[in-house]
């Protein structure tokens, strides 16, 4: 399949059943996760965002960390360490992901 947007190799099906290369897909994304905290967050207001170190949520923060060059939140990510083997290797990656992004874990 290949994106609709520039015909690229696409790595996403949306629910309309559109295809997005990796590029256009990070645009879809930020723009749901702009549009949707239009008017839901105000100036230097805090932000807390639960981090599981898996993509579903990297995304998230990533978008987060964009829309914070447009407004200025604070923003504070969280990792639940329910004591599981498999959690360790996501704990780890949800640190490294902010220490990247520069958001305090």
């Amino acid at each position: 399949m290949h994106c609709f947007v520039c015909g690229k190799d696409a790595v996403y099906e949306t629910n309309d059943r559109r295809y997005l290369c990796r590029k256009h897909f990070t645009s879809w994304v930020q723009k749901k996760v702009f549009s949707y905290m239009r008017g839901r967050i105000k100036k230097k207001q805090g932000l807390v965002v639960a981090v599981s170190g898996g993509k579903d949520s990297a995304v998230l923060l990533h978008s987060l960390v964009e829309l914070r060059k447009k407004f200025p939140i604070n923003l504070l990510a969280i990792t639940v360490d329910e004591g599981t083997n498999y959690r360790t290797k996501l704990i780890k990656c949800a640190r490294e992901l902010c220490k990247m992004l520069e958001v305090k874990h």
